[in-house]
C-alpha cells in the first residue's frame, strides 16, 4: 500500500521490507560511507546548479532536483572526445 505525499511515494511496510534487507555491522558501515560520498557530490552539484544553500532549499526541494537529475543530467564531467 502507497501513500502519495508530494511527489514521493511513502511505503507503508517500509518496516517489514527493512527485515528482509539486514545487514552486518561492516555492510551497514560501508553502505553509509557510499552513501555519505554520493550525497556529497550529490549536495556539491545542486549548490553549483541552482546557487542555492542547504539552509535555503528543503528537503523535498533536493530530492525533486535530483530526480529531474536521472532524466536530463546538467552536472557532469564532458567527454574528452567531445572537446
Amino acid at each position: 500500500m502507497r501513500r502519495f505525499i508530494g511527489r514521493i511515494f511513502v511505503v507503508t511496510k517500509i518496516k517489514d521490507n527493512y527485515k528482509d534487507m539486514k545487514r552486518t555491522k561492516e555492510e551497514t558501515k560501508e553502505l553509509h560511507i557510499q552513501f555519505h560520498r554520493s550525497l556529497d557530490q550529490l549536495i556539491a552539484c545542486y549548490i553549483d546548479e541552482t546557487e542555492k544553500t542547504l539552509t535555503d532549499t528543503n528537503l523535498v526541494e533536493f530530492i525533486e532536483w535530483s530526480y529531474k537529475q536521472t532524466l536530463n543530467p546538467s552536472c557532469f564531467k564532458e567527454d574528452e572526445e567531445s572537446n
